[in-house]
Parts: structure tokens; C-alpha cells; sequence
């Protein structure tokens, strides 16, 4: 699938603002240097992805929660203890509305799991997952430990073995928010638990 990467950028930075629309932009030339790495033929779908992942993060809750119900599903207890995994259910919506030439279920899929992470993830979901959290904008520590250890361990033409590294950076990156979390007496939401418990089964 051939996308016009630019002509979209330009489209979601009139929708957001300097600093998220920074990010964003980052987390696309991650995507794609890690999917040179390890999904080649996907490059365009996961700079698209990338470029809409947060569409919606700016939204206030109550517009959240319209889109949710135009999706047909409704923000559950767990949800609204952790109110910032809402952007990635409700990214489908305005993907669907307002982009719907890339309503893959791949970009979908990817959209909705890159916050919280997710019980079944593919290569292409980790991509998403871990480029949002450790794009050269981020400075925290955690991100920076997590970026070097990913970029160092890449080597070109040994796909499985960058795979395998990809999902050890992406349990790298939940260990650091649960800690986080816990550190802050937030709410853990059940699905990055299931996330990290699917993901160290792979290694």
C-alpha cells in the first residue's frame, strides 16, 4: 500500500497542536527505522499509523466518550481510572470518518493498542507501541534506557532476531510505566498487564 506520508502529515498537524504534533512526527521516523528492521514491506502503512495515533489525544473526555459511542462501545469502570488509553479507542473513529482510504485493519489495530498494549499484538502493533515511547523526543530515562538498548541490538538482514528484540523493548517500556504508575498510586489498567504476560511469552 502506497501512501502519501507527507500530503497526511500536513493534514493531522492542522489538527494538533506544535508540541503533540512534534511527537508525532517522531514517533513516524521511529516507526519506519524499526520497520526497516523488522516489516520492510510495511513502511508506508506504519508511517501512516504513526501519523494518527494520537488524532484524538487532544480531545476533551467528553468528546471521547460521543466518539466511543458512535463506535458502539462504552468506556468501562477500568477506563475511566486511566483516562488517557481513551485517545486510542476513539483514534479508530475519526480514522474511519475522516481517513477512511486508511482504515486497514492493521492501522486500526495498531491505533487502538498503542497506548495500553494488548493481549495479541503483531509485529506491527509492537512497532506502534514502541516507537510512541521511545521517539527521540522523549528525554525521560526510562525512554532513553529503552531506546538505546533497542537501537543498539538492531542488525540489519537478522529480522527474527530484531523481532525478538522488539518485543523485549516493548516489555522494557510496560515495566517502566507499571513502575511508574505504582510510584504515582495510579491505576494500572488489566489490559497492560495482559500485555506484558503475553508479551514475556514470546521470549
Amino acid at each position: 500500500m502506497i501512501i502519501d506520508l507527507d500530503r497526511l502529515q500536513a493534514a493531522v498537524k492542522e489538527r494538533l497542536s506544535e508540541k503533540r504534533f512534534l511527537h508525532t512526527v517522531g514517533v513516524k521516523e521511529m516507526a519506519i527505522l524499526l520497520g526497516r528492521a523488522c516489516l520492510p514491506d510495511d513502511l508506508s502503512e506504519l508511517g501512516a499509523a504513526a501519523l494518527l495515533h494520537d488524532i484524538t489525544k487532544e480531545c476533551d473526555a467528553e468528546a471521547q466518550l460521543y466518539m466511543l459511542r458512535e463506535l458502539g462501545q462504552e468506556a468501562t469502570a477500568e477506563d475511566m481510572k486511566s483516562p488517557a488509553i481513551l485517545h486510542s479507542y476513539t483514534a479508530p473513529y475519526v480514522i474511519l470518518r475522516d481517513f477512511s482510504e486508511l482504515a486497514t485493519p492493521q492501522i486500526l489495530s495498531a491505533v487502538k493498542k498503542h497506548t495500553a498494549g494488548d493481549a495479541e499484538m503483531s509485529v506491527f502493533d509492537k512497532i506502534i507501541f514502541i516507537s510512541d515511547f521511545i521517539e527521540r523526543g522523549r528525554s525521560y530515562p526510562a525512554c532513553i534506557e529503552t531506546r538505546n538498548f533497542l537501537l543498539s541490538s538492531l542488525d540489519e538482514g537478522k529480522r527474527e532476531d530484531n523481532v525478538r528484540s522488539l518485543t523485549l523493548a516493548c516489555i522494557m517500556a510496560i515495566d517502566f510505566t507499571i513502575e511508574n504508575l505504582k510510584s504515582k498510586e495510579k491505576s494500572i489498567h488489566p489490559t497492560t498487564l495482559m500485555a506484558r504476560n503475553a508479551l514475556a511469552s514470546e521470549i
